[in-house]
């Protein structure tokens, strides 16, 4: 990320921060298809958070003009973004499969913890870069 330039910074962080309520989004949308409440509707809102997710974790390993996320360039924040997406593919096999079992969904809440605070050290690390 280039220090200097602010907004740039600011759309990128709106986007990691997105990320942050995306992971706790697909937890939820997964435990109540596994619940069967509103198992048809959850499940196309659950296609969508893992989209939505994956698409903003590539924008922000890769930059996406389209979304106006610039690449995050810093190494230490690159790694905690490799890390997140290590555990977001180990977690993504849980969230498309149809029927998992309540271990599998104690499991995914685990993995989904992990996610979460990778999630908050990048929004943390990213505001730190904001020039005041």
């Amino acid at each position: 990320l280039n220090t200097n330039d602010n907004q740039v910074i600011v759309n990128t962080l709106k986007f990691a921060d997105r990320q942050k309520m995306l992971t706790q989004k697909m937890l939820k949308e997964k435990f109540l298809v596994y619940t069967k409440e509103n198992a048809k509707r959850n499940n196309v809102k659950l296609r969508g958070s893992i989209i939505l997710f994956r698409n903003g974790l590539n924008g922000l390993m890769n930059g996406d003009d389209k979304r106006g996320i610039a690449k995050v360039t810093s190494k230490p924040i690159q790694q905690k973004l490799k890390e997140m997406q290590m555990l977001y593919k180990e977690s993504e096999e849980l969230y498309i499969k149809h029927n998992v079992n309540f271990d599998e969904i104690k499991g995914l809440a685990v993995l989904d913890r992990k996610l979460l605070d990778l999630s908050i050290e990048v929004v943390t690390m990213i505001k730190n870069t904001l020039v005041y």
